[in-house]
């Protein structure tokens, strides 16, 4: 068997390694997509249908007719969602430039209780948090919702981690054409550090999207319920409609979707560029 021969055979093998790797990942989001599209009595047939019988559009009306909060809802997810993000950006990006590029007393130790902080779930915090929010009186507000995730153990050492790989020169430099640390880190270390933060973006907004359990804890009124609670509510106690919540789950799904498609590009190059140095 010739050199080249094999060498097509082992590109075939991949490829087809890889295309069944997709259909693994991509087949149950395809499947959930038609499921939005059949009815409660044909979701539940066995043999299960691949393909709707007739393409119909009654789950999406139902939802926002059983809900009318539910444009509230999404609205309440994306003001989050879009408010960590950025709150995450600046301000994990400003704790990991001091962490890796300027020197103050304790600078070792500090970093290593934000690495402690990484080993704890969130329940344990939960009941001195909500209880933090219960004498600040911001419970059921948006400031509950987003203050106490506006900076996080991880992005910080994410974003450290990638700032070490960049030259020490350039604020040395900056240094010596007058300009302060800040401004060192806004004009030059801050644009270079744009992979990782795009990978700190995906990240947050996956966490902030997807979070369930503390929108319910700090939340009792339906005007301030996030997505992800409010789609709780097509849950009965008595039956179980599951064309309705596959459908408000894939709604909620999408920009997910829509975000990572858009950021993807810088994802890869944020996780690994920061891997080889420090």
């Amino acid at each position: 068997m010739s050199a080249k021969l094999m060498t097509l055979l082992q590109r075939a093998l991949l490829y087809l390694i890889l295309g069944m790797g997709a259909v693994v990942m991509l087949g149950p989001l395809v499947w959930m997509f038609l499921a939005t599209f059949k009815t409660e009595a044909e979701l539940l047939t066995f043999p299960p249908a691949f393909l709707p019988q007739d393409l119909s559009f009654e789950n999406y009306r139902y939802i926002f007719n059983a809900l009318p909060l539910f444009p509230r809802y999404i609205f309440n997810s994306a003001f989050v969602t879009t408010s960590l993000i950025c709150l995450n950006v600046f301000f994990d990006a400003l704790a990991a430039f001091a962490f890796a590029k300027l020197e103050f007393p304790g600078r070792d130790k500090i970093f290593l209780l934000f690495m402690i902080a990484l080993l704890l779930p969130f329940q344990i915090v939960l009941i001195p948090l909500f209880r933090l929010m219960s004498v600040l009186q911001w419970l059921d507000t948006y400031w509950a919702l987003i203050i106490p995730g506006a900076t996080s153990a991880f992005g910080i050492f994410l974003l450290r981690q990638y700032m070490r790989s960049l030259p020490n020169e350039l604020l040395d430099a900056a240094r010596m054409d007058g300009a302060s640390d800040f401004a060192a880190f806004w004009h030059i270390y801050f644009p270079l550090s744009r992979p990782a933060l795009a990978t700190l973006a995906i990240f947050t907004f996956m966490s902030s999207w997807n979070d369930f359990l503390w929108p319910l804890v700090a939340t009792s009124s339906d005007s301030m319920r996030t997505l992800t609670v409010g789609v709780t509510m097509l849950q009965g106690k008595n039956e179980m409609h599951w064309s309705w919540l596959i459908t408000a789950a894939f709604i909620s799904l999408v920009p997910i979707i829509v975000f990572y498609i858009f950021m993807q590009r810088h994802f890869v190059e944020g996780l690994t560029a920061g891997a080889v140095k420090g």
